[in-house]
């Protein structure tokens, strides 16, 4: 591993806002030196509200690119990307409902693809087909990708876990026509869970997902195979500061190792001050997955 240049630690939180657009479900990569930073923007007009999809790149979290529009209006939710033979591909949602599942690919990470639908929005008759799977995320287990994604069970207002499997990205089966591969009821009465990463680190597979709705949290559980994870419950939930930034939720994370970059694995994850507020992005740091340390906040946030 090489030494770590990139230095986060005398960063403050948040680490990336845009002035007017909510900044919402961060998604991020590193290539050739520069991390290509993803997010849904949420754009508040006199006509109503918007949603697509936007990159900046940085070397350093301090200097950002030029924001770049990916996506048409109409998509959110940038899961996760991952290389596939000669390409990128990310996990990205149609919004607002009823939602699809959608797959973009890339060749350069700022050029993507017409989006290709693969998960319907009737995601069978344990789920609603009025609202829609969103939020995905994919990765390869066994021969197999997964595509995790959140949807309301039928004749509910809360949101679980479903998933397909495809081996080649394009004919996908459902999993879980009748209900959630992991138990999130502990939620019930405050909207579900949603929003999950997923990490395999050694022997174990990390699964970290939004819980709750008003207001939201983070929690935290493992299992040594996908898809077995245990319950989140209050008891999984991480204990980060309620900063000024984030005084109201903490939701949308993202997790990754860049311990090559920083010597740290890194959650990016969406910050509100204030229910009718502005999301923007901060960063916490670990050494083993489970102790989070947050960036100090900014002064005066």
């Amino acid at each position: 591993m090489s030494t770590p240049r990139l230095r986060l630690k005398q960063l403050t939180n948040p680490v990336f806002a845009i002035e007017g657009i909510s900044v919402r479900d961060p998604a991020a990569i590193w290539h050739d030196g520069l991390c290509y930073l993803y997010y849904t923007r949420e754009v508040h007009s006199l006509s109503g509200v918007a949603w697509d999809i936007g990159v900046v790149t940085t070397p350093d979290f301090r200097e950002f690119s030029a924001e770049r529009i990916i996506t048409p209006r109409g998509y959110a939710s940038p899961g996760n990307v991952v290389r596939v033979g000669d390409r990128w591909v990310m996990p990205i949602q149609s919004y607002p409902w009823p939602s699809e599942i959608v797959l973009v690919a890339s060749e350069d990470l700022v050029h993507w693809s017409t989006p290709c639908h693969i998960v319907p929005a009737d995601t069978g008759p344990g789920w609603g087909a009025e609202h829609g799977p969103i939020d995905g995320w994919l990765f390869q287990h066994d021969g197999l990708w997964h595509c995790v994604w959140v949807n309301f069970l039928a004749g509910t207002d809360h949101r679980a876990f479903g998933v397909h499997v495809s081996r080649d990205l394009e004919n996908w089966r459902n999993l879980t026509p009748e209900g959630p591969f992991i138990d999130g009821s502990a939620y019930n009465h405050n909207g579900g869970v949603e929003n999950c990463s997923i990490l395999q680190d050694g022997g174990w597979w990390h699964f970290y997902a939004s819980v709750g709705m008003q207001p939201q949290r983070l929690a935290h559980v493992v299992a040594p195979e996908p898809l077995a994870w245990p319950a989140l419950t209050p008891e999984a939930e991480l204990s980060l500061p309620l900063d000024p930034w984030c005084a109201y939720s903490q939701s949308a994370l993202f997790v990754d190792d860049w311990r090559e970059q920083c010597g740290s694995y890194v959650m990016i994850y969406h910050g509100l001050a204030r229910p009718e507020g502005e999301a923007t992005f901060g960063l916490a740091l670990s050494d083993d997955l489970w102790t989070w340390r947050p960036l100090k906040p900014r002064v005066g946030e």
